[in-house]
């Protein structure tokens, strides 16, 4: 049976080094005994996925689409003795990848009504520092009072304080006799009631108004 020489490049791989999380690229060099060089390539990408240097950090990594390529392919009469380590490369270069390794390194959330000018502007300054940032439109899915509860602790802000008074279904929640508890149900029944943007990173959460609260938190 044949011998082939292959040499590797992968891209995109998501793996740890020096303790460190770290998107890569590399070249290697591997040879591989098969009947064909197309299995010689299928034998040698399953192995080389496989391959405990090439594993990803625990976690979701499935935004991530590691790839190998094999930029030559020659068969031989016999495999040399070599060194078979991974020569790496960084990837975050690519803005698509920085940003999605930025997301699992720094994840930030932005509660989002797009049909908002501040919340968008938030959104767009997010963006700008570089995030990759999940995006939930609030007004499609609702609050738990738990959820509520979690973000105004964690904001430093009441009910009150977090209210959209603006809005039409709180006309009946101005009066200061109105108590926080009676504000939060509204708020679980009408999701509007909810003041935007909220923005919640690894350094807190912030209602974003002014718009400028949020670099407190990137």
């Amino acid at each position: 049976m044949p011998w082939f020489r292959l040499f590797a490049c992968g891209e995109d791989f998501p793996v740890i080094i020096d303790n460190n999380t770290e998107v890569v690229g590399f070249y290697t060099t591997r040879y591989i005994e098969a009947p064909t060089q197309g299995e010689a390539e299928a034998l040698c990408s399953e192995l080389l996925f496989e391959d405990e240097d090439l594993q990803p950090p625990p976690g979701d990594w499935s935004d991530f689409q590691p790839r190998i390529m094999f930029e030559e392919v020659t068969q031989v009469a016999e495999p040399l003795d070599i060194d078979d380590n991974f020569s790496f490369f960084p990837m975050e270069e690519d803005p698509d990848i920085k940003g999605l390794l930025m997301a699992k390194k720094f994840p930030v959330t932005i509660y989002h009504n797009p049909k908002c000018g501040t919340s968008r502007n938030v959104l767009e300054m997010i963006e700008a520092a570089g995030h990759k940032p999940e995006v939930i439109e609030y007004l499609k899915i609702g609050w738990t009072k738990k959820q509520l509860k979690e973000f105004f602790a964690a904001a430093g802000f009441t009910p009150r304080e977090s209210m959209h008074s603006n809005a039409p279904e709180a006309e009946s929640l101005l009066n200061e006799k109105v108590s926080d508890a009676k504000i939060l149900d509204a708020m679980v029944d009408h999701p509007i009631l909810v003041n935007r943007p909220i923005v919640v990173t690894p350094k807190g959460a912030r209602l974003a108004r002014p718009k400028e609260r949020v670099e407190e938190i990137l």
